[in-house]
């Protein structure tokens, strides 16, 4: 299909707006609870994710609860990781999808300056703290590191213990910062891509957040012509899109299942 087509750029037309929103510990429905355990020098009171501020090669653990709500012993997987953006523009602090590549303008990957226990197990009605030791990097850092930290309830196969299979996840937010300035944003254009996803066809803009800082209340409006056609073939808006920093997706225009014929297009 990518050869028997050409697509020609012109404008891609994104709007801001600079609200800032918080962002959640998100979850699957599961027999267990996880909670953040503030620390002394969290930034923001009374809420649920970490915000830090940590200057280059200060050292901190962060602790998170986990309760087991069932009636069995369970295994649970904790897994590090930056922030990215999803193809539906929001904001992913589990692990990455196979959409969703580590961005080339992000330098500092919050599962490389922190480390815990992969595993867990906790007794039936009990709770356990876990800790995350986090190590900053000996660099004065601009902007904000996103990250996240999930929790997985894992299921062993058969006798083979080592075998985990991942079933419901919560995941909790690490904002670290240094300073309070707010960086400027830079989005860039990187393209466009042809793709199916759950067997339909997508012409999708390649959009990518070079700031480290996270960009909120986006829109993005993408038209496809055929050459020399005044009508859109396809359409799609959205508003209110999120991106983690340092982050891209793929903004997805779906083509209704229409063939795509050989020529030129436009996306504006």
């Amino acid at each position: 299909m990518k050869n028997s087509f050409l697509l020609v750029v012109t404008i891609l037309t994104i709007s801001l707006s600079l609200v800032v929103q918080p962002f959640t510990v998100t979850a699957n429905s599961a027999d267990f609870s996880v909670k953040a355990i503030l620390p002394e020098n969290q930034r923001t009171a009374n809420i649920s994710y970490f915000d830090v501020k940590l200057l280059p090669k200060e050292e901190t653990t962060f602790q998170v609860e986990i309760e087991n709500h069932s009636e069995a012993t369970k295994t649970y997987e904790i897994k590090l990781n930056a922030a990215t953006t999803n193809m539906n523009g929001v904001i992913n602090y589990g692990e990455p999808g196979e959409d969703e590549e580590r961005d080339s303008s992000l330098k500092i990957n919050f599962g490389e300056i922190a480390n815990t226990e992969p595993l867990v197990s906790i007794e039936a009605g009990a709770k356990k703290n876990i800790s995350i030791h986090v190590s900053m990097p000996n660099e004065v850092i601009d902007g904000v590191i996103l990250g996240g930290i999930t929790i997985f309830e894992a299921e062993e196969i058969g006798e083979k213990k080592e075998q985990i299979t991942n079933r419901f996840s919560y995941s909790v937010g690490v904002l670290i910062s240094q300073n309070d300035e707010r960086q400027p944003i830079d989005l860039n254009f990187k393209g466009v891509n042809v793709t199916q996803e759950n067997r339909r066809n997508m012409i999708s803009a390649h959009i990518q957040n070079t700031s480290a800082r996270i960009i909120n209340g986006l829109s993005v409006d993408t038209r496809i012509y055929r050459e020399n056609q005044e009508n859109p073939l396809f359409h799609r808006e959205a508003n209110d899109l999120r991106m983690a920093p340092n982050s891209n997706f793929n903004f997805g225009v779906e083509t209704n299942n229409q063939p795509l014929r050989g020529g030129r297009y436009t996306m504006s």
